[in-house]
């Protein structure tokens, strides 16, 4: 039973070690301007460090602004890129889902003025 366990592990995403980055954190609210936002999937590898898991399903949510895909499958890295644009100013803060059931602990936030 314990090598199932392990094996199940391995292939799960993790909530916790799974990370959301975006770059630049500020930009113009002209509509065309884009921040670039970075999902990388990995496991809960209690025993070592965590693994990028490929070929999962990762959704992105943003509370301002539009993104250019809302879901998109994890490559071999484990990463899933988006882009996130807005006409109105304010702060967006953005989310990520992983295989529709996993939220990712981790949110970041987007200005645009």
């Amino acid at each position: 039973m314990n090598r199932f366990t392990k094996a199940e592990a391995k292939f799960t995403p993790s909530p916790k070690n799974s990370l959301l980055l975006v770059y630049p954190l500020m930009t113009a609210a002209d509509g065309s301007s884009k921040v670039r936002i970075d999902v990388f999937v990995r496991n809960d590898n209690k025993d070592k460090e965590p693994e990028p898991l490929g070929n999962k399903k990762v959704r992105l949510s943003s509370t301002l602004g539009s993104l250019d895909k809302t879901e998109f499958i994890s490559d071999k890295n484990g990463q899933a890129t988006f882009y996130l644009s807005s006409d109105t100013p304010g702060v967006a803060e953005v989310s990520a889902i992983v295989d529709d059931t996993i939220v990712l602990n981790q949110k970041v936030t987007v200005e645009f003025k």
